[in-house]
């Protein structure tokens, strides 16, 4: 035999790996990649997509190592392709199998299959889920808010009586029908359609266990309601007051209030 040289193969990560990489730091989603690989083989690859400092020691270093990342208490999202990896494809949280390279036994282990096998297209998916999370916050705010409103000005009119003795309404039961479905559908399927904002992929990862309705979801709410409630009731104040002094008459809750309105 005669020795005529080494032969190295190289299979280079993709190149928009390293900024979604980058993208998800930003987002404040940590990234770990699983492999089968030797660990130093791993850390050659995490330092190019920047998984890992390039400067990092990879021997004796916390950041390489053999561990699962359910014994921290982690949601986990892992990719693979190979029939090898669908026992961890089943064991995460998310399992995304790969649409083009992947096995079969693979894809039927997985929860997602990515059809362009790009690692970028998982972070825009979150990027989406991030987008649409935040728009239903909005939608369910804005309607909240108004009905909170509503009960404001309910509550508070019946505080005031007319000649008969009777509560009143400031508002009545056709008002609030056109209130729900007329001023706040609209405005509420606009904002569950908005663009994402700048800083959607910069919000800190929610909880698995908070739901819809966090804490500023409900003081905003609260807050947002009770003014526009005062707001409205100022308003019937001065029509009551101020073009009709104060004389709310009989059967206010008829065609009496609907003349002063």
């Amino acid at each position: 035999m005669v020795f005529l040289g080494l032969v190295g193969i190289y299979d280079p990560p993709r190149a928009e790996s390293r900024p979604a990489v980058l993208k998800c730091y930003e987002a404040g989603i940590r990234v770990h990649m699983l492999t089968g690989d030797r660990p130093s083989t791993a850390a050659a690859i995490a330092k190019e997509v920047a998984i890992i400092p390039e400067d990092l020691n990879v021997s004796n270093n916390p950041l390489v190592m053999t561990a699962a990342l359910h014994r921290r208490n982690l949601f986990a999202a892992m990719t693979g392709d190979g029939v090898n990896d669908s026992p961890s494809l089943k064991a995460a949280n998310v399992g995304i199998a790969m649409g083009q390279s992947g096995s079969d036994v693979a894809k039927q282990a997985a929860d997602i299959v990515l059809t362009d096998d790009n690692f970028a297209t998982i972070v825009q998916a979150v990027a989406e889920g991030c987008r649409m999370f935040a728009n239903i916050q909005k939608f369910v705010q804005h309607l909240m808010s108004a009905n909170v409103a509503e009960i404001v000005v309910l509550i508070v009119g019946l505080a005031f009586k007319d000649n008969d003795g009777n509560a009143v309404f400031p508002l009545s039961a056709v008002e609030i029908l056109f209130l729900n479905m007329i001023t706040s559908s609209p405005p509420a399927m606009g904002l569950g359609l908005e663009p994402a904002s700048e800083s959607n992929m910069r919000e800190p990862p929610r909880s698995a266990k908070q739901d819809l309705f966090s804490f500023e979801v409900v003081m905003d709410t609260s807050v947002y309601g009770l003014a526009m409630g005062v707001l409205s009731f100022a308003n019937f104040c001065i029509v009551i007051f101020g073009h009709n002094n104060g004389d709310l008459g009989s059967d206010c809750n008829g065609r009496a209030l609907l003349t002063f309105l």
